[in-house]
């Protein structure tokens, strides 16, 4: 049975839950924001990982590429060509 209440009880009630979701609302809307902000942030610390491994894959390849033959790529630089002084070639 629903129980009578007077009239300045049952606004100020009502203003109460009122306030209540607004603030719950407003709740929701900043996790919802947080929540795409932090997908947001994953997705750019994701691309920010690749590149830094294809940054740190391209510096090995040009470190290998200074030291190797350039005929063989496979032995080390060891001879110089004259008169220009390249250092190019291996054994």
């Amino acid at each position: 049975m629903v129980k009578e209440m007077p009239k300045k009880v049952l606004v100020k009630e009502v203003i109460f839950f009122n306030i209540l979701c607004t603030s719950l609302f407003v709740c929701m809307e900043l996790i919802c924001h947080v929540y795409f902000q932090i997908q947001r942030l994953q997705v750019a610390l994701g691309e920010q990982s690749k590149m830094a491994m294809l940054s740190q894959q391209q510096c090995e390849r040009l470190k290998n590429e200074r030291i190797l033959c350039r005929i063989c790529f496979e032995r080390d630089i060891c001879i110089v060509l004259l008169p220009c002084r390249h250092h190019v070639l291996c054994e």
